[in-house]
């Protein structure tokens, strides 16, 4: 496919539904004064191997083992005069400033959640939340939270820190130290403080929200990311499992934080446990908890994902053949982002509106290739490259 054509087909397919739409206003309109005028679309002819998003995107270690991932079972529970409306598939809730072709030096972000195919044959709701808030064109927040497997209330526990509180602290952190407005970042030291004390302060928020609502704290547990973007550099601190990683000038992808991850494939701790509050000291995977880390350089991509999509991007779950035992290289697939990261400059050249991105976005997330498609887990993937 020409142009790694999945995207381009996806764009074409946004742009047939609005002349279809367009057309079908116009028609009623032409009626009350003239005859009916049959218009005519043309369907859009999908390539028959579109899933595969053209041969320029591959998953990792198409000849190595993989950990085969373990699937909680969850439930469903609304909070009291809830509106909370649960997604059938993906969904975006990306709020940030959509740069237009002429601008330079600000952000574009696409992002989507979407429900795994377990959760969709067992009428599961998605547990997967996430959140995207631009400062200003610079600077801005990315959030994502996974629910946990054998929590009963964990989709409302991670929409809740995601959407609703998350974002108001670490806005908050932002302005309160001028960092945006200063350009500057703070240092190592000074991270690990602040963005433990602003967990602290969400958990004790969600402990209140529990209370009011008949909950039992530990059944809105879930994990949480946090990412501070800006031109000079990144900020990112973590509760649990999920991936991170970003692309230097040089176009190659580092890790940005090491998974909280248990002897099970499928442990971790959540933001809900007080023991990482208790003992300022505790580590999982050898990384403090909460996890702090400030990227001093100069990014030109970065991503965060939940647990969902890291054996489909990431060098995570690799047997050792001389050793007979697994182990976890922690490492972004370049042969995967890369034309993600072309992708997404195409479309800020060509102006796709902020609704359209996010919605081919979504599409990907949910079969963009075949192990993505085939995904039993929810999946959360926030891809942002610096224009």
């Amino acid at each position: 496919m020409h142009m790694i054509g999945w995207f381009h087909i996806l764009l074409a397919r946004q742009k047939n539904k609005k002349q279809i739409s367009s057309a079908k206003l116009e028609k009623k309109s032409d009626s009350e004064a003239q005859e009916k005028k049959v218009i005519e679309v043309k369907d859009i002819k999908e390539d028959s191997n579109e899933s595969t998003i053209s041969n320029q995107i591959t998953e990792p270690n198409k000849n190595s083992e993989h950990v085969p991932e373990t699937i909680s079972d969850k439930e469903e529970r609304k909070p009291k005069n809830s509106t909370i409306k649960e997604p059938s598939v993906s969904f975006s809730n990306n709020h940030t400033i959509h740069p237009q072709a002429e601008e330079k030096d600000s952000w574009f972000i696409v992002s989507a959640s979407a429900i795994g195919k377990s959760h969709i044959i067992d009428s599961i709701p998605c547990q997967d939340n996430h959140y995207c808030l631009s400062i200003d064109k610079e600077w801005g927040i990315i959030i994502s939270c996974d629910g946990a497997g054998s929590a009963k209330n964990s989709h409302i526990g991670s929409k809740y820190i995601s959407n609703e509180i998350a974002p108001l602290y670490f806005k908050d952190l932002i302005l309160s130290n001028q960092w945006n407005s200063k350009n500057n970042l703070p240092t190592q030291e000074e991270w690990e403080v602040l963005a433990r004390k602003t967990f602290i302060n969400i958990y004790d928020d969600l402990i209140n929200f529990a209370l009011e609502n008949k909950f039992e704290t530990s059944s809105l547990a879930c994990t949480i990311i946090v990412l501070i973007y800006s031109p000079i550099g990144l900020l990112i601190s973590h509760i649990g499992d999920g991936r991170a990683g970003y692309s230097n000038k040089q176009g190659d992808w580092n890790p940005l934080m090491i998974p909280h991850k248990g002897i099970e494939s499928n442990q971790t701790i959540f933001l809900t446990s007080n023991a990482w509050i208790k003992n300022k000291d505790l580590k999982l995977s050898g990384v403090n908890i909460p996890e702090s880390y400030v990227l001093n350089e100069k990014p030109s991509a970065f991503t965060v994902m939940s647990d969902g999509c890291e054996l489909h991007s990431y060098e995570c779950s690799i047997i050792d053949k001389e050793t007979n035992k697994w182990y976890d290289p922690n490492l972004p697939y370049p042969n995967f982002f890369k034309p993600l990261i072309n992708n997404l400059r195409l479309m800020h050249k060509d102006n796709v509106p902020a609704y359209d991105a996010n919605n081919i976005w979504g599409e990907f997330i949910e079969k963009g290739t075949k192990g993505l498609s085939g995904e039993p887990d929810d999946k959360t993937m926030i891809l942002g490259v610096l224009i």
